[in-house]
């Protein structure tokens, strides 16, 4: 192979062109591999994000005790059945869990653990009709759910406001 005499910062060396070439097309490659990898990785993240939303919108209706739960607060919210004071633990225990698996849905939104809006779009309308509930219904037990929102649900609360005004310029924007 050909050589040619280069001078850098002073100092001479003999540079091999072949070699030279073959160096910079090797750099060249890496390089574009690294970026391959490196997109194949966010794209195997982001879906295992989106797999996680998922499974986690499907705990609402599949998790037999969540399920339960919620089955209890929405029949008592809408006067499918009457509330009887005998059961007001049952009840308490039901909305304390219903409002555990909002926080903690919630908890993971702001972590960037789930996709905002798989979330929107499965639970976003139960999560806001629960909390309008709690304020809306006649019920001690409810009532001093929706007095905690503010200590003890915090995130959650802030996700509902969230989705509600989403839903206002969504509302907006198809008018």
């Amino acid at each position: 192979m050909p050589t040619r005499e280069e001078c850098l910062f002073g100092y001479c060396f003999a540079v091999d062109i072949g070699n030279f070439y073959v160096a910079l097309l090797t750099t060249f490659f890496t390089a574009l591999l690294v970026v391959v990898a490196w997109q194949q990785l966010r794209n195997a993240i982001r879906q295992q994000k989106l797999w996680a939303t998922l499974q986690a919108c499907d705990r609402y209706d599949s998790d037999p005790v969540i399920s339960a739960s919620a089955r209890i607060f929405y029949n008592i919210s809408e006067k499918r059945i009457s509330f009887d004071p005998s059961r007001e633990q049952e009840l308490g225990d039901s909305v304390r869990t219903v409002l555990n698996f909002f926080e903690a849905i919630s908890i993971g939104l702001k972590q960037g653990m789930y996709d905002e809006d798989i979330i929107y779009e499965h639970l976003g309308s139960i999560m806001i009709n629960r909390r309008k509930e709690l304020r809306n219904v006649d019920n001690r037990i409810f009532k001093e759910y929706y007095e905690c929102l503010t200590t003890d649900f915090i995130e959650y609360n802030k996700v509902c406001d969230k989705f509600e005004r989403r839903r206002r310029e969504d509302a907006n924007w198809k008018s």
